[in-house]
């Protein structure tokens, strides 16, 4: 039947069925499955359905880790706003749990980032690998990226970040690697000990740093060292913030620490002057790598923030926009403060938007929910939902050790359908594959008829 329509008018019905329907169809005939597992076409499905689908159950994607049975845990939550506060309804309701196809070598993996629907994991939490892998938890499938051809011993720092190239519809890595002047291997302490402050003040990290990409549609890693940065990146308790095409880090022009970490940064000033130049001062920043065209470029904060240790920042998304947390110290602060740029790359319209009490045995923000609430990492209670309008908490019954939290909202979507023969020995057919995709799908439509 397709023979008889023009290509057009077939990826236009394609493209507003369901991810099951859509999965079934890949095994009507050769042309079809073409279609569907070609990049483009991937794209235009998951923009119609996300322009499409607006009455759809938003999802959050979550990750915690138990330390007494050794067991990492990811899952698809509804994220749904809970008006009327009406115990009827579990706004929080699990939709699908999910199971890593990768199990750390030490306790759980660090959450590179989340792209439409896929999920960039590597195993270098406590201790260095170089295993990387790319995950669709909705198919489940995934790809463990080749070995990086840049060496790393462990004794720098080795920055990931993970985006979508969205002029050659390519899903791509990036990799930052530092090298030091550290003679003997450290590992991160918390809480950090004067001692081991000593000991990391005195390691000076080597600029500019080892720079490499890797790109799904090639398969192989990239050097692109020739574009280095002068600063230093720093990823702290986020993961890399991936927005408008480009991936977001807190960076420093130094490695120094002149910031005694006990004042208040409540000041809000944004002065348009530039906080680099060439004053001597250290300073913190936001460098954005732009995934297309694979160069740096810098963000300025407000002056009172860019003059903050770096180490007491960290650079998220909150839904479309580009977003900071202040903390009052390096470790267990009293209070943080969001700030969001409600113009992207607009120094004068970053504005402060919630100052957030942190007394009570909550440690940070650990994600921020579809419709405005902030996940935050909590002693005792894991992880919480915390209404900044309402101010009040709600228990979501997630619990795990606290740098093991994540949430960040979760788009369904077909990447990496088609990859498996390229990169992933993969030992069933496509009717198998058909009938497994459906069973997931299956398994989380049981749960409620709306998320249709």
């Amino acid at each position: 039947m397709s023979d008889y329509l023009p290509k057009d008018v077939l990826v236009e019905i394609l493209s507003k069925l369901p991810l099951k329907s859509l999965i079934h169809c890949t095994t009507v005939c050769k042309s079809w499955y073409s279609l569907i597992t070609n990049p483009n076409f991937i794209s235009v499905h998951h923009n119609t359905q996300i322009i499409s689908n607006t009455n759809r159950r938003p999802l959050l994607f979550v990750r915690h880790y138990n330390m007494f049975d050794r067991v990492e845990r990811y899952a698809l939550h509804f994220d749904d706003e809970d008006e009327n506060d009406s115990p009827d309804v579990d706004s929080f309701q699990e939709y699908l749990e999910l199971k890593c196809p990768e199990k750390s070598r030490s306790e759980y993996l660090r959450i590179i980032g989340c792209c439409n629907g896929l999920i960039c994991l590597s195993d270098d939490y406590d201790k260095y690998t170089d295993t990387v892998i790319l995950w669709n938890p909705i198919i489940r499938k995934h790809l463990k990226l080749p070995r990086p051809n840049l060496g790393y011993n462990g004794r720098g720092s080795c920055i990931y970040g993970f985006g979508f190239d969205v002029v050659k519809n390519d899903y791509k890595v990036v990799r930052v690697v530092y090298n030091s002047t550290a003679t003997e291997d450290y590992k991160l302490q918390f809480p950090p000990t004067i001692e081991f402050l000593d000991k990391l003040r005195a390691v000076k990290f080597l600029v500019p740093p080892g720079i490499e990409v890797f790109s799904l549609s090639s398969g192989v890693w990239r050097s692109i060292s020739d574009v280095g940065p002068s600063y230093i990146l720093h990823q702290n308790h986020s993961v890399s913030a991936y927005l408008n095409g480009a991936v977001h880090w807190i960076a420093s022009n130094s490695g120094d620490d002149d910031d005694d970490g006990n004042g208040d940064s409540s000041n809000n000033n944004n002065s348009s002057s530039s906080s680099s130049s060439g004053n001597n001062k250290d300073y913190s920043f936001i460098v954005a790598f732009h995934v297309g065209t694979e160069n740096f470029s810098e963000i300025r904060l407000p002056d009172s923030v860019a003059e903050r240790n770096v180490m007491k920042l960290d650079v998220m998304v909150m839904g479309t926009s580009l977003t900071l947390v202040e903390y009052e110290k390096f470790w267990q602060s009293d209070y943080c403060w969001i700030w969001v740029m409600k113009e992207y790359g607009v120094v004068k319209s970053w504005s402060r938007l919630h100052n957030i009490d942190l007394r009570g045995g909550f440690r940070n923000i650990v994600g921020f929910r579809a419709h405005g609430e902030l996940l935050i990492s909590a002693r005792m209670v894991g992880m919480v939902s915390y209404n900044p309008k309402k101010i009040s908490i709600s228990y979501l019954g997630v619990h795990g050790t606290n740098r093991s939290f994540h949430g960040e909202p979760f788009f369904e979507s077909l990447a990496l359908v088609g990859k498996e023969d390229r990169f992933v020995e993969q030992a069933n057919s496509t009717a198998d594959v058909v009938q497994e995709v459906g069973s997931v799908l299956d398994s989380g439509e049981d749960e409620t008829e709306e998320h249709t």
